[in-house]
């Protein structure tokens, strides 16, 4: 499917705060929704669900091990020699080898009990970036902040989710929806989207604000007024001065609101738990992504952290992050399981880089141009390392095909990872990426 395809034209408005939490009747809720898209997707596409480690962890924590390694200060460098439970160790846990610490972040070994048999690791993804913002985007797009390219999460639910009220939902504020913005909606951070579908929801005393129901219409006078609008927006879209697209943008404008009841009506179950003003744990946002999907909302969601990972000065944090993060993801993992979810719904644990090999003055690490990947769920066939990074945590050069170390390879670069992870999804990479060889390890 292409992008003209999906919406008719090759560029379009992201979403401001106005789509957001404007609009009479809470119709710019599905004003984020894409009336363009025409051609469904496949049938057997996975769901998806991104978890972002926001502010870059240290993989040599958890899933790219280097202990003994003396190019590199990993977490051993905090053990407390007092305390014997307080050791690192390298365990592999059906054929993936994972840094562990079961004093300090027990879940991530809890986790791949659970869950590494049906997971992949990916290391080596060559960044070539230092920057946060950039790495973010090339993470989740192949692009940068520049461009308009929607990131994998939005292109999954605006190819495949098109009978769905959404094709993806943003819980995190890091998706990027480009010019598929009319596909995707967003949670917002405080949980906001309750309000466009539950008027009678309370906005919470904060900063000396004493909080208050928002007002709503009578349901007579709603109708009256979203009648008025339809056929002043049916006007303008007929109009003699209306160009393509321009009656394209109406078209979208009057199907927000059916879609707007339409996610009142079959979100309310899971909308309703949002508690406006509270920013959600990583564990509680990925409870409400499966309860997204499973509820045909949409097709795909993207949640992150908190934004704890930036560990400049003082790097012990890593271990707090890393036992919060996997926590969270032993509960998805058991919760798709248990819905008999997990073979149809593919979770992807990205981050935008790790950190250096060794400490700063500050006990801290910074930044460096090296990422990596977990996944699971979805089909995969897990059980599996990919890639892999140097005694300097430089990407290594890999078979495309297999994921295989090969020394007549070359590294993955974010643009043939992101490749990679589009054909997984069930969408043509080259509709989005064009020129970029795929990356294919993962499939198996």
């Amino acid at each position: 499917m292409s992008r003209t395809s999906l919406l008719g034209r090759s560029g379009g408005p992201s979403i401001g705060r106005r789509e957001l939490l404007g609009g009479v009747l809470g119709g710019t809720a599905a004003s984020l929704l894409s009336p363009f898209a025409r051609a469904a997707g496949g049938p057997t596409a996975p769901k998806l669900v991104v978890v972002f480690a926001d502010g870059a962890w240290d993989t040599t924590y958890g899933i790219d091990p280097k202990l003994g390694v003396a190019s590199i200060a990993g977490p051993e460098v905090h053990e407390d020699p007092d305390n014997p439970e307080d050791r690192e160790s390298v365990q592999t846990f059906s054929g993936i080898p994972v840094m562990v610490n079961d004093f300090k972040r027990p879940s991530v070994a809890r986790f791949f009990e659970q869950a590494g048999a049906d997971s992949v690791v990916m290391n080596g993804i060559a960044m070539g970036t230092i920057g946060h913002d950039v790495a973010k985007v090339r993470m989740v797009t192949a692009g940068n902040p520049r461009t308009a390219l929607p990131d994998l999460a939005v292109i999954a639910g605006a190819t495949h989710g098109l009978g769905l009220p959404l094709g993806s939902i943003d819980m995190s504020g890091l998706s990027r929806a480009g010019f598929l913005a009319a596909t995707t909606g967003r949670i917002g951070l405080s949980n906001q989207l309750r309000l466009l579908v539950d008027r009678t929801a309370f906005l919470p005393a904060s900063n000396g604000f004493e909080g208050l129901v928002q007002w709503s219409a009578e349901t007579e006078d709603a109708n009256r007024v979203a009648e008025t609008l339809r056929a002043r927006g049916e006007r303008l879209r007929v109009g003699r001065d209306a160009d393509a697209e321009s009656r394209a943008r109406f078209d979208a404008w009057g199907e927000s609101f059916d879609r707007a009841t339409r996610l009142k009506e079959e979100g309310v179950d899971v909308l309703s738990q949002l508690e406006v003003g509270d920013e959600p744990s990583t564990a509680r946002s990925v409870g409400i992504a499966v309860d997204l999907l499973e509820g045909g909302l949409c097709h795909a969601v993207f949640t992150a952290t908190p934004r704890t990972w930036d560990t400049h000065t003082g790097s012990t944090i890593q271990h707090t992050s890393y036992e919060d993060l996997f926590s969270a993801l032993t509960t998805l993992h058991g919760s798709l399981r248990d819905r008999g979810m997990l073979e149809s719904t593919l979770v992807l644990v990205l981050s935008e880089f790790t950190r250096t090999p060794l400490y700063n003055d500050e006990g801290g690490k910074d930044h460096w141009p090296n990422g990596s990947a977990l996944m699971f769920g979805g089909g995969l066939s897990g059980g599996r390392v990919l890639g892999g990074s140097s005694d300097l945590l430089e990407a290594l050069p890999v078979d495309y095909e297999t994921g295989a170390l090969d020394d007549g390879g070359i590294p993955c670069s974010y643009e043939n990872f992101v490749a990679g992870m589009l054909e997984l999804l069930d969408v043509d990479p080259a509709e989005w990426l064009p020129g970029v060889a795929p990356f294919r390890g993962a499939m198996g």
